[in-house]
């Protein structure tokens, strides 16, 4: 992503096929450079202050439901403003919690910059973000500190992994340890690449959800819940919410173009890829989400109170997009 070009080895893992990342960096803080990595850009942060940002984030939240979330994401990719996206996929697994949003304890975990948590906190949430990485910030019924699950006591109704366990140099454990800090009737939601994808098939090293030496863990879609499953946390619903730069992505990777060296994502898309083969490439994601086949899973799990049962749910059906 960065351009280092730096060679990494993973494994695979002969039971369940989930890779791991073989040569860990000892310093991994270089990889995650304040002006040249994504999810520490804090600049969308404040919009949740303002009144237009607050009714934003609730009409995203109005979206999700499971008679509009699929035709609703259609939507906004293809709007002007792309990055709503984001907002509706991590709105989106809090829907099939169940739980009502107000005062909701939220530990949200990986946190960035913090443009979730402040999203949640504009939502009624009690929400509060944590990232080795990330600033410290405080507003009205969120905050942002600078720590890692470890550091984290009390107890919590959702621990959110958006797309940060795989960023957590020993996943088991941080799952095990969200599973001791989750409320009797709280939920675990996590959303992650996993190698069980067309994607990943297709591209290889090359797949741009890949990304070494950031991610250590990318599971297979068995692999993460038998993880979980060996947590005590049984798996209530999943689906894929793969975006269509897996492929354009990927491709971009396969030409040697580093993304964040390149200035915005979208006019380099745009500058490499007709706007037929985007469409296709948008076109060829959804087939890949309705067929289980993206490369990128979001899953809600809660506390397994029957120890031992069997834990085989279904897709979640119309919502499964």
């Amino acid at each position: 992503m960065i351009g280092t070009r730096e060679p990494f080895t993973y494994r695979k893992c002969q039971a369940c096929g989930s890779l791991s990342l073989f040569d860990r960096p000892d310093d991994m803080a270089r990889f995650y450079p304040e002006d040249g990595y994504y999810s520490l850009d804090a600049s969308a942060v404040a919009r949740f202050d303002r009144p237009a940002g607050r009714a934003a984030a609730h009409a995203i939240w109005s979206m999700t439901t499971n008679a509009t979330a699929r035709p609703s994401r259609r939507i906004l990719e293809r709007g002007p403003i792309r990055q709503l996206v984001g907002a509706f996929d991590v709105l989106r697994p809090l829907r099939v919690v169940g739980l009502p949003l107000a005062g909701a304890r939220v530990l949200d975990v990986g946190s960035g910059a913090g443009v979730s948590t402040a999203m949640l906190g504009a939502l009624g949430c009690d929400v509060t973000g944590i990232d080795p990485f990330g600033p410290t910030w405080e507003r009205p019924n969120a905050r942002q500190i600078r720590a890692s699950l470890d550091d984290i006591e009390g107890t919590w109704d959702i621990i959110m992994f958006h797309h940060s366990l795989e960023h957590i140099p020993d996943a088991r454990a941080a799952i095990a340890r969200a599973t001791q800090l989750l409320s009797y009737d709280g939920a675990v939601i996590i959303r992650i690449p996993t190698c069980d994808s067309v994607a990943f098939r297709e591209f290889g090293a090359h797949w741009i959800d890949l990304d070494p030496p950031r991610h250590f863990f990318i599971p297979s879609r068995s692999g993460l819940t038998k993880m979980c499953a060996d947590a005590g946390l049984a798996l209530l619903a999943t689906y894929d919410d793969a975006r269509d730069i897996q492929f354009w992505g990927s491709e971009l990777y396969r030409r040697d173009r580093p993304l964040g060296t390149s200035g915005s994502p979208d006019a380099l898309v745009r500058e490499v890829f007709t706007r037929d083969e985007r469409a296709a490439y948008r076109k060829r994601t959804q087939k890949m989400n309705a067929a289980r086949e993206g490369d990128l899973i979001a899953c809600v799990y809660r506390r397994d109170h029957a120890s031992n049962s069997a834990i085989n749910p279904p897709p979640m059906g119309q919502d499964a997009s």
